[in-house]
């Protein structure tokens, strides 16, 4: 008669266990989605004007507002360095983004970063390209 009630109580503990495992797998899942698809994103805008520019920043500045960061917690690498780059060039870019993992009180919060990397090539061509503004990366 212990034994089952034991055996009952472990079962609950092992499915708790498992559903809240799952619940922090999810969010990290679907942050590094997120970052994934910034990195993408600002890939496009390099390949497009063939270097890190004003769009790409804006991008990152919308990017930063919409998961409450700062401007100094994410780290944006771009390559090739200088701009605008010729085409048919590969650019690429890469995100490092913190992220706190907290789930209640049950789990002591802890900071991961995430990253994520996108891949595009230059289209640039002078003259036909609209005129941008190119920045340096935060």
């Amino acid at each position: 008669m212990l034994s089952d009630w034991l055996m009952w109580v472990w079962v609950t503990i092992m499915i708790f266990a498992v559903t809240l495992g799952g619940m922090v797998m999810q969010a990290a899942g679907y942050q590094m989605g997120v970052v994934q698809q910034e990195a993408q994103e600002v890939a496009i805008y390099e390949g497009q004007y063939g270097g890190y520019d004003i769009n790409a920043a804006n991008s990152i500045e919308r990017f930063t507002q919409q998961e409450n960061l700062s401007s100094g917690q994410v780290k944006v690498n771009v390559s090739p360095p200088g701009a605008p780059v010729p085409y048919g060039t590969e650019v690429t870019a890469h995100l490092s983004v913190p992220f706190k993992f907290q789930l209640g009180t049950w789990i002591t919060p802890f900071t991961v970063n995430l990253t994520g990397s996108g891949r595009s090539v230059s289209v640039y061509t002078p003259g036909v390209t609209p005129d941008t503004t190119y920045e340096t990366p935060i």
